[in-house]
């Protein structure tokens, strides 16, 4: 299934970052718990839902949810002083019209790369780490030629 970031709606990413940049000016943009009293994280802020933040997400601004599940741990992850920033930087970078439905996959792709420095790659490891890639990399193709994962 594709999933369309914004649903192609340039207007609608502007009008949710401008109410995003008014929950950082007013300190609503906290750690902690996803929506209530008014404040909130990341997809709490983003939706305003009381549940389902990332089914709810994906509905309203098409950010596939398992973005909106990577968003939220890089923003808890955090140090306080940093987390609403990354909510206005992390989604100013979701381009209107992008196909979210792979993008979960060019990101496991880098994470596992050796040159991020984020994994230690040993002779034990290196096998498992670059099966994961040539995982994401089929992935990221989308099959095109009715192939299957086995034998990667």
């Amino acid at each position: 299934m594709t999933i369309i970031a914004w649903h192609g709606e340039p207007d609608l990413k502007a009008s949710v970052f401008d109410r995003l940049r008014e929950d950082q000016r007013m300190d609503r943009i906290v750690q902690g718990m996803y929506w209530s009293d008014g404040r909130g994280c990341h997809l709490g802020c983003l939706t305003r839902a009381s549940s389902n933040w990332h089914l709810v997400a994906e509905r309203l601004f098409g950010i596939e949810q398992r973005i909106g599940y990577w968003l939220e741990a890089a923003f808890e992850g955090l140090p306080k002083e940093q987390c609403a920033q990354w909510v206005l930087d992390s989604t100013a970078a979701i381009p209107e019209g992008a196909d979210m439905s792979r993008c979960h996959h060019h990101l496991g792709i880098w994470l596992f790369n050796p040159s991020t420095g984020l994994l230690t790659i040993t002779d034990q490891n290196r096998d498992a780490i670059d099966r994961v890639r040539r995982i994401g990399r089929w992935c990221c193709k989308g099959c095109p030629d009715g192939s299957t994962a086995k034998g990667l």
